[in-house]
């Protein structure tokens, strides 16, 4: 009995030995503007993604801790309001201390613990939040050559460095493994991406009913790249750069098919069917977990970039469910498919009272027609598109808004720029966020008449935010707008 005892609590001792092994700790310190919260991403099987994320909040005093638990290395990606975002590259058990100072953008950021050296050194990097941004600089460069000469060397120059380190005992193998892995992907995806992008440019104006050829020296630049780094190559789904790679490089796959024409492409969204259509390359292309994480991070990322509701998603979630029932990636992607299922709800019921439709709102060309039925009021327009998803942001807070404009006896008009393509999904977005006030969607010239109010020398942005007086002239007092959600006209 003495003896059963014994190595039963071996047995437990050894038990909560191993789940003590697989804790992270992080301990953090802030210091400068305190955030409401850090957003820190949550590693899966060993892979992090954005949208994979928690929160903690730092006290008073700016202290917060963030504790993980992983069997395998990951990446961890810190979003701090205040500075850019940040990464750690953990190990089962570790512990680390980071000093953070908000009041400097570029970073007074500091990682101390289990391979500083390599932590510090990765996080002076580019960190775009996706790769196209860093491969805007070099697509006006003709030269082939010149460009994957450039980006070679960028990569040797990071890849000696950590070399060094690991020969010096600065870094654990498991860490130089691992970021090898991350930078071989980053600098695939960076010169797929500059391809892609000359490509786009140079498709923009050709009639999309026909198909494009791939310029000989371009095809050959991404035939090599994903041979060489071919997305099921092991590991390389650990990169925090792969699901972007992997994006581009199943378009490339599509667009370089023979009589592959945009048309199509087009098409399929019309009759909404894009989405569906994407999945399918995937799972030629993609299997077992790469496939498993690529379909996790498209539907988050279509879902969270968008916000467009697209009725397909709830069919390829249910679809995910039955080829994928252990994932753990499901509890990150309810919360961004459950709204989809609640707009549809909405949709079909009927418009709810005040919510008004501009008369004859398709012939109104002008800014000044669309107010003529608001006659004496003062009117704040509010432009926005159904694909525009920081103006979908701002309708969180339509309700204090209209309570305001209402005190101050100021009409809101909602001016949509989307195309006549899109009249069923504005009209249910109107439902779902149930946006009280006066609704027109803009024809062409009207379009055009507010693009060139905001920027006569060309770009557009939205949300865009005018105050009408109570003649329809837009007040020039570029304050205004704030004055106005201030409470101070």
């Amino acid at each position: 009995m003495k003896q059963y005892l014994i190595v039963l609590i071996f047995l437990i001792s050894a038990l909560f030995g191993c789940q003590k092994s697989n804790e992270v700790n992080i301990l953090g310190k802030i210091s400068g503007k305190i955030p409401e919260k850090i957003t820190y991403s949550v590693p899966v099987s060993g892979v992090s993604y954005f949208g994979f994320n928690e929160s903690v909040k730092p006290d008073s005093l700016g202290n917060f801790k963030i504790k993980i638990l992983t069997s395998e290395p990951a990446f961890i990606l810190l979003t701090i309001p205040g500075i850019d975002s940040k990464v750690i590259v953990i190990e089962p058990g570790q512990n680390f201390n980071i000093s953070v100072d908000t009041e400097n953008k570029s970073g007074s950021f500091k990682i101390s613990g289990p391979n500083e050296a390599g932590q510090n050194f990765y996080n002076t990097f580019p960190n775009p939040e996706m790769v196209q941004i860093e491969a805007k600089k070099y697509y006006k460069n003709p030269s082939q050559d010149s460009i994957r000469k450039e980006i070679n060397s960028l990569k040797e120059n990071e890849n000696s460095r950590f070399r060094e380190m690991l020969q010096k005992k600065e870094i654990s193998g498991t860490f130089y493994d691992l970021v090898s892995v991350d930078r071989d992907c980053y600098y695939a995806d960076l010169t797929t991406q500059v391809q892609y992008i000359k490509y786009i440019i140079k498709l923009s104006g050709t009639d999309p009913k026909v198909h494009y050829e791939f310029p000989f020296e371009m095809k050959k630049v991404w035939e090599e790249t994903y041979i060489q780094y071919p997305p099921s190559q092991k590991n390389l789904y650990r990169s925090r750069w792969w699901f972007d790679y992997v994006q581009t490089y199943l378009i490339c796959k599509e667009y370089m098919a023979d009589n592959f024409k945009i048309q199509d492409l087009r098409d399929m969204g019309e009759k909404g069917q894009k989405q569906t259509h994407t999945i399918e390359v995937a799972k030629k292309y993609l299997s077992g977990r790469e496939l498993e994480y690529y379909e996790a991070a498209y539907m988050y990322f279509e879902c969270y970039e968008f916000q467009e509701f697209e009725k397909e998603f709830i069919k390829i979630f249910d679809s995910y469910k039955t080829d994928f029932p252990e994932s753990k990636y499901t509890k990150y992607l309810e919360p961004m498919i459950q709204p989809i299922v609640e707009f549809y709800k909405i949709a079909e019921a009927d418009f709810a009272s005040g919510i008004s439709f501009v008369d004859n709102y398709g012939k109104i060309e002008t800014l000044k027609e669309c107010v003529k039925s608001i006659k004496g009021k003062r009117v704040y327009v509010d432009v926005w598109a159904t694909w525009c998803g920081s103006c979908k942001v701002e309708f969180k807070d339509k309700d204090k808004l209209t309570d305001l404009l209402k005190s101050k006896g100021i009409e809101i008009l909602y001016i949509s720029i989307d195309e006549d393509n899109r009249d069923n999904a504005w009209k249910n977005m109107i439902k779902y966020y149930n946006l009280h006030g006066y609704h027109l969607r803009a024809n062409g010239k009207l379009s055009a008449e507010l693009r060139l109010l905001q920027n006569p020398k060309g770009g557009f942005y939205i949300p865009w935010h005018i105050l009408l007086d109570e003649n329809g002239n837009i007040v020039k007092d570029p304050s205004a707008i704030a004055k106005l959600e201030k409470g101070m006209i």
